[in-house]
């Protein structure tokens, strides 16, 4: 192999490296510090959506969060307000997204976003929010 080539093989490597831990924003999902400036104090306009399980949501949950379990969504989504913003949250982003794309691109849903984070939430309705989405949910 060429010195050349090395080099390029090297470029690519180091552009891996340096590259591997950036997130790209999907379509619809809120930013952390969004979601926590919105969360302090919940616009009237807005519904904070939680599709955990009911016992997840028993064990801890957002204050002013309402609970619609993700396999009960697509039968319950006629209690959602079409005219309000709904923001989705779950324990790591998977059901969230899910959730996102049933609303918005089989119910026709407009105004909708998800947090694509792990969260954790203790029984006072304390969050943290982490910087890279879990593996399994």
């Amino acid at each position: 192999m060429k010195r050349g080539n090395y080099l390029h093989l090297i470029f690519i490597f180091l552009i891996f490296i340096f590259f591997k831990d950036t997130y790209a924003q999907q379509p619809g999902e809120i930013l952390p510090e969004e979601f926590e400036a919105i969360v302090k104090k919940i616009p009237e306009d807005t519904i904070l959506l939680d599709v955990r399980t009911k016992e997840e949501f028993a064990q801890g949950h957002i204050k002013g969060a309402i609970n619609i379990p993700k396999d009960e969504l697509e039968q319950r989504a006629i209690e959602l307000p079409r005219d309000k913003r709904i923001i989705i949250y779950c324990s790591i982003g998977i059901r969230s997204e899910w959730a996102y794309g049933l609303l918005v691109n089989y119910l026709g849903f407009r105004d909708v976003t998800f947090l694509n984070r792990k969260i954790s939430i203790d029984p006072d309705g304390n969050f943290k929010i982490f910087q890279t989405r879990g593996d399994e949910e």
